[in-house]
């Protein structure tokens, strides 16, 4: 066993039992220590370790293409989380800091996807947050209706209750289409089969090679990031420029994420199936149809970061930013560490709001930059009629929240006046 793995477990431990980073001595003495009390030892394999990785992954492909092969491919799936630090910024010293573990939980988010072989079922992603509702949400009216499922755990971390509830859902709705699909999960302890599924058959992939037989972690999510760290860093620099000093926050993260998803091509999505190699040749035929080509992340997603990033002082390429958080946990701890660290354990962090207090961009202020901006537009005189048309519908939408608004003001009003007014003709009559 490699000395640096034993020393990124040994920090992804630390993590997991709520030590602080800065208090850690993992020095070449200590691992030297640790690996004697241990028995740990390193054994040379005189050139035959790749090989026998190839065989381990050549086998895996194997036994994934006998079992895929009992379905059609719409209804093979893959599943799998990710870690989203959702502001970080790509300065150089940041990403470092995060490499360190030096991080708050409350910036980071976990994302699930789901999607089959043929693309035509693209899941809405659970994105995992520590609060359970964050102020930006409204109570939850912010989110009604978006495609997405928002759940919250005391890491951000992807929780066997939060798995259990959306595999209910997925087995309930493919039992409603009448479908028979296999599901392709990681191996982790906390995707637990809790409930019996009718229509479902979950099969666990071999443990430390995902990346090679998984097509979510064979450049999907990698494309969803390149599409979302684009978004922020854009927003970034329109908020330099417009002079707006506060953070992103989790509303514009989701929303940021649900363009991201979107985004990711049918054409990325096939590809990634396809150089995973577990469909088999004969399902592989049937779903290369649409592509001649691999590829892994659009080549002008990463050459529009790499643009962005240069306008950045001091930022990390876009290949170092698109991996900043990919080995960042996102499952519950096992067992294990669960009971170490205690299950009700929870640190002065995690218990502070997910959000500072933001306000509230009133609907008058909201149509008054409307028309500031129409007004702009049109001294450019570059505008379009389909961008004239979408900004007057935009317009049409806040003039009707501004209107919403004085009717709900005016209906207050009413109520306190009226109040007031039996109040004080209690008061007289009562003094008479």
């Amino acid at each position: 066993m490699a000395d640096a793995v034993l020393l990124l477990k040994a920090h992804e431990l630390a993590e997991r039992l709520g030590i602080d980073a800065t208090q850690l001595r993992l020095s070449n003495g200590w691992l030297q220590s640790f690996k004697k009390r241990n028995g740990i030892r390193s054994h040379t394999l005189h050139g035959e370790g790749g090989a026998v990785e190839a065989d381990e992954v050549r086998d895996a492909r194997l036994e994934l293409q006998e079992l895929v092969a009992q379905f059609t491919p719409e209804n093979v799936f893959n599943f799998d989380e990710t870690a989203l630090f959702y502001r970080l910024a790509p300065n150089r010293t940041l990403a470092t800091t995060i490499r360190k573990g030096k991080k708050k939980k409350k910036q980071r988010l976990t994302l699930a996807f789901c999607c089959n072989a043929t693309v035509s079922d693209k899941l809405d992603p659970i994105v995992i947050g520590t609060a359970k509702n964050p102020r930006c949400f409204r109570k939850g009216a912010a989110i009604k209706g978006k495609p997405i499922l928002y759940k919250s755990s005391k890491n951000a971390w992807m929780t066997s209750v939060i798995f259990d509830e959306w595999l209910h859902l997925f087995n309930m709705r493919m039992a409603a289409a009448n479908r028979k699909v296999l599901l392709l999960v990681d191996n982790t302890s906390c995707h637990k089969i809790l409930r019996h599924l009718t229509h479902v058959t979950v099969h666990f992939l071999p443990p430390n090679m995902t990346s090679a037989v998984q097509p979510l972690d064979a450049g999907i999510i990698w494309s969803f990031k390149a599409r979302y760290r684009k978004y922020f860093v854009r927003w970034c620099l329109d908020a330099l420029e417009a002079n707006i000093t506060r953070k992103l926050n989790v509303l514009e993260a989701v929303q940021f994420s649900i363009d991201a998803w979107a985004g990711v091509t049918p054409t990325t999505i096939t590809n990634c199936w396809v150089k995973t190699r577990i469909l088999g040749e004969k399902m592989l035929g049937r779903t290369r149809a649409d592509t001649d080509y691999i590829e892994e992340v659009s080549s002008n997603e990463m050459e529009e970061l790499t643009a962005m990033l240069s306008r950045w002082e001091g930022a990390v390429s876009a290949s170092e930013y698109l991996a900043v958080d990919e080995d960042v946990p996102v499952h519950e701890p096992d067992v294990l560490v669960d009971k170490a660290a205690g299950s009700d354990a929870v640190s002065q962090d995690e218990q502070e709001e997910e959000e500072e207090q933001e306000p509230v961009v009133q609907p008058a202020i909201a149509l008054r930059h409307c028309m500031e901006l129409a007004a702009f537009l049109l001294q450019c005189g570059e505008q379009t009629d389909r961008e004239r048309r979408a900004l007057q519908t935009v317009t049409a939408l806040v003039r009707e929240t501004t209107v919403k608004a004085k009717r709900q003001r005016t209906m207050h009003d009413f109520f306190t006046c009226t109040t007031y007014f039996f109040l004080t003709e209690s008061i007289l009559y009562e003094s008479l």
